[in-house]
């Protein structure tokens, strides 16, 4: 029999569609795209709650350009404060579980280990800022939410910093990798898995979920991404954030650690070298059944 599904908000971004590729008949994930389903307007979360009856509600829609937060800051406040403020009193009044997805953008960056959910938030970016917001709306209208904060998210099946970089290096000889930022890359498909195990569990509170393994740079990942992809002969540059001229701050060093999770007993998850070779196979295997 199976049981009431999981409803996928932004279901068209790269984490809902690794949402939605774990539904099976036992426990349905139903994804709906920005498009389908506006968080902002509480009658169409209304309608939704009472059409698909979900037992969990997994936010994953956001305005996640970080520049576009900083050039347009209304928009942002819709779509990473009030949007999630208003799903979750609709969640709250159904008696619907929410879990919330954030990011490691809420920190300043200026500590040199892995923050835990112990470390007071000190966003530098409007989008940092919005997304705190949303957290603290969330929580205030459901207590018993999940917030997930989670850090560079990449994997198949949408456009991400991984994906790009495999672009890029099919057609040019030559790339930038940052070399001023720090975190912990995180795969799309290992995240989703781990939403759904604390979906399972039905726990609540701030968890921080990200890739496992040493803090890196975007130079290194790229490095790792075009070793893994057997491009070696493509020069990797470093670059720093101010050389970039980027609109909005970053933190410098943003990587994040579980202590939740492990007492809960769960794992660590997957270390993100070894996410990339995944990532980098699957997408390989997806090009070579692609039609020429």
């Amino acid at each position: 029999m199976s049981r009431r599904p999981i409803l996928v908000t932004g279901g068209s971004g790269l984490l809902g569609r690794s949402l939605a590729a774990l539904s099976t008949p036992a426990r349905p994930v139903i994804a709906i795209s920005r498009a389908g389903l506006d968080i902002a307007d509480p009658g169409a979360i209304a309608r939704a709650l009472d059409v698909h009856e979900p037992e969990v509600v997994v936010n994953a829609a956001a305005m996640t350009d970080v520049d576009g937060c900083e050039r347009d800051p209304e928009a942002a406040r819709r779509a990473n404060a009030d949007g999630p403020g208003r799903l979750a009193e609709e969640c709250s009044r159904s008696g619907v579980r929410l879990v919330h997805i954030s990011t490691d953008f809420v920190f300043d960056g200026r500590k040199r280990e892995p923050y835990t959910i112990d470390d007071y938030p000190n966003p530098l970016s409007v989008y940092g800022v919005t997304k705190l917001a949303g957290e603290r709306a969330v929580l205030e209208a459901s207590p018993d939410a999940v917030i997930a904060r989670t850090s560079w998210v990449f994997g198949p099946g949408g456009r991400n910093f991984a994906s790009r970089i495999l672009d890029y290096a099919a057609s040019a000889n030559r790339l930038e990798g940052i070399i001023d930022m720090r975190s912990l890359p995180t795969y799309a498909p290992d995240l989703a898995a781990r939403i759904l195990e604390l979906a399972e569990i039905g726990t609540s509170g701030t968890f921080h979920l990200t890739g496992s393994g040493e803090p890196a740079t975007w130079f290194d990942v790229a490095r790792a991404i075009l070793v893994a992809a057997g491009r070696t002969g493509v020069e990797l540059v470093p670059v720093t954030t101010a050389q970039l001229g980027l609109p909005a701050p970053r933190p410098s060093y943003s990587a994040m650690k579980c202590l939740r999770s492990e007492a809960l007993g769960l794992d660590p998850m997957r270390r993100w070298n070894d996410a990339v070779e995944a990532f980098v196979t699957v997408v390989g295997s997806v090009a070579a059944r692609s039609p020429k």
